[in-house]
């Protein structure tokens, strides 16, 4: 009887033992997810500034190309009519 009660409860001690166990691995997993997400949404957020950065240089260059093509054109025009 006594020894069906000690296995009994190393049973239950190592049952318990495992659970602990478990729930440490879900914790860390949970962790490791948590840390996924913020590197993934970070990375979103990089390429969608340099996207931003990208589209503002470009808009850039073209005002400087139509500035300049409307001063050449002025320059080409008063050329023309003289």
């Amino acid at each position: 009887m006594f020894l069906i009660l000690l296995i009994l409860l190393f049973s239950l001690l190592l049952i318990l033992l495992v659970l602990i166990n478990l729930e440490k691995n879900i914790i860390t997993i949970a962790k490791k997810t948590i840390d996924l997400i913020w590197r993934l949404k970070l990375k979103i957020i990089v390429v969608v500034v340099v996207i931003v950065i990208i589209i503002i240089i470009f808009v850039v260059v073209n005002i400087i190309y139509v500035i300049i093509n409307k001063i050449f054109l002025k320059n080409i025009i008063t050329v023309e009519k003289k």
